[in-house]
């Protein structure tokens, strides 16, 4: 199977997952379903083999794991996936965080400099203000 077949397949396999969850009355996002996917692959008790293509009974089991463990009821398995999804989805990379802050500071030190332009500037016309209002005294 090429790698476009074997990604079809998946893609396939979430938006089932998506629609079957639905039909159950659980919004799920292709995200989670997808991640969900990957670990019942990925858990050996599962008895799949990443280095084998899916056929059609496979397919079948790992829509059914998956939409059982997406519809439980209080489960950590599921609640520790979720907390993965949201992880990943919005995990800053040190340089990203880095990076965001550096240009935070350069703008604050820019701001800073500007403001403190202006009030030299504020006090030099100040000073030639009070220059000649003592001289017309």
């Amino acid at each position: 199977m090429s790698q476009a077949q074997a990604e079809s397949v998946i893609r396939n396999i979430i938006c089932e997952l998506v629609q079957r969850c639905a039909s159950h009355g659980n919004e799920v996002s292709e995200t989670l379903a997808a991640f969900m996917i990957k670990a019942v692959v990925l858990d050996p008790r599962n008895g799949f083999d990443v280095d084998r293509t899916l056929t059609p009974h496979d397919v079948q089991k790992l829509t059914e794991i998956c939409l059982q463990r997406l519809t439980e009821r209080c489960s950590p398995f599921l609640d520790t996936v979720k907390m993965q999804v949201y992880f990943d989805l919005n995990y800053t990379t040190r340089s990203k965080y880095i990076s965001n802050d550096l240009c935070s500071l350069y703008i604050s030190i820019s701001s800073t400099e500007l403001f403190n332009e202006v009030c030299l500037l504020t006090l030099m016309l100040m000073k030639i203000e009070n220059c000649a209002v003592q001289r017309s005294l």
